[in-house]
């Protein structure tokens, strides 16, 4: 009896698990499938669509500077977006400012250079304007026989020294 026991124990349990597998199986696997039909309409469709995501640029452009510099300030990161015309960095400008100076300077130099440059022009012309009266004046008295030929000659010379003067500041050929 004793083994009548434990092999009738053995077929109940071997039973009992048979028959909670084909229950499984039949629930899950060999189950009937839940079908549910919809008819079709027409109707609008909206042309939007929302989601999570990562949005990258059809054209990629590189930003870079004429000049060389150190970076002093950068207003635009990354990810932010710009727009024409939008100041994205400030470079370092003493260098500049400095080279902006010295051309003031050298400006202010030129332009007093030319101040003086004119000055000098209207004194060769005044210059010229008195030796061509003392040229006439000597010229008419030496033909009367009142002057020397040496202080009639003196102011010739004079009077062509002034005439140069005057073509040399005027850069005439």
């Amino acid at each position: 009896m004793i083994s009548w026991k434990r092999s009738g124990t053995r077929i109940i349990i071997w039973t009992v698990v048979l028959v909670a597998v084909v229950a499984g199986l039949k629930l899950t696997i060999f189950a009937a499938y839940r079908v549910e039909s919809v008819s079709l309409e027409p109707h609008d469709v909206q042309r939007e669509a929302f989601g999570v995501g990562t949005v990258e640029a059809k054209v990629v452009v590189g930003v870079g500077s004429k000049i060389t510099g150190r970076v002093t300030a950068l207003n635009v990161d990354q990810p932010d977006r710009v727009r024409k015309g939008q100041l994205l960095a400030t470079l370092e400008h003493q260098d500049f400012q400095e080279q902006v100076s010295q051309a003031q300077h050298d400006l202010d130099r030129t332009a007093a250079d030319l101040v003086a440059n004119e000055a000098a022009i209207r004194q060769a012309i005044a210059n010229q304007a008195l030796a061509e009266k003392n040229y006439e004046r000597y010229r008419s008295l030496f033909q009367e026989g009142a002057v020397a030929r040496f202080d009639f000659d003196q102011k010739e010379g004079y009077l062509r020294v002034s005439q140069q003067r005057e073509c040399d500041l005027m850069s005439c050929s």
